[in-house]
């Protein structure tokens, strides 16, 4: 029997979410770390506005995705 060659194994990143660019995946990571990193300090200081803060961070992060994913494509 003939072994096959191992194939190299990819990265975490470029495995998730497959066709997008490096810059957009971060982008919208850390869109979501800001969103919840937000939510739990307004979680202290109005409860209310937690929920606000998080979709305002994961919006930020997917628009910027976006941008990002369009001038990629553009080139």
């Amino acid at each position: 029997m003939t072994d096959r060659e191992p194939q190299p194994s990819s990265s975490r990143m470029e495995t998730m979410l497959p066709g997008m660019p490096v810059a957009a995946r971060v982008a919208l990571y850390i869109g979501l770390a800001g969103g919840l990193f937000a939510a739990i300090v307004l979680s202290y200081v109005n409860a209310d506005w937690q929920y606000r803060a998080l979709v305002l961070g994961i919006v930020i992060g997917a628009v910027t995705a976006a941008v990002l994913t369009f001038r990629s494509r553009m080139r």
